[in-house]
């Protein structure tokens, strides 16, 4: 992400740098119900301490939660929009979005088809990430080359 690119505006006008994040959720299975609702809770910045990236439409929020309704065998996906602070105090950790999903139970659902099991873990929801890294001392080429140097005099 190149933090000189400022293609979000902000409610009160200011210009960000921006990126969009897009989630895709499925189920297929036999004997499954032909609805789902998962629960779907997203994070940005999870690995920082102090917050640099944002939900635009939930500004200045750094997570998400969402019920979505899926249909069997059809794919539902979602993008949210990122911003991320004009000037970030650490630009080396890299800016981590996470996904966590997960079913939710339905009341009276038919007990003769099964509950789906999500897979490949045998736990209750799912945990899935994204890594965007921050383009830091980047020449016109965009080509960054760090330029470290250390000098001891004893």
């Amino acid at each position: 992400m190149d933090l000189d690119v400022r293609g979000c505006s902000l409610q009160d006008s200011t210009e960000v740098p921006c990126v969009s994040l897009q989630y895709c959720l499925s189920y297929t299975g036999h004997r499954v119900l032909n609805t789902l609702q998962m629960a779907v809770w997203v994070r940005v910045d999870t690995h920082s301490d102090l917050p640099r990236m944002f939900f635009l439409h939930r500004e200045p929020e750094s997570s998400n939660n969402i019920t979505m309704n899926l249909r069997k065998a059809v794919e539902n996906c979602t993008t949210v929009y990122t911003y991320i602070s004009p000037e970030p105090r650490d630009k080396l950790t890299p800016l981590v979005a996470e996904m966590v999903s997960g079913l939710v139970e339905a009341a009276g659902a038919d007990t003769t088809l099964l509950r789906p099991v999500l897979a490949p873990t045998s736990s209750e929801s799912q945990t899935h990430t994204a890594v965007v890294h921050i383009k830091n001392n980047c020449g016109d080429d965009n080509v960054c080359v760090p330029d470290l140097s250390v000098t001891v005099d004893m």
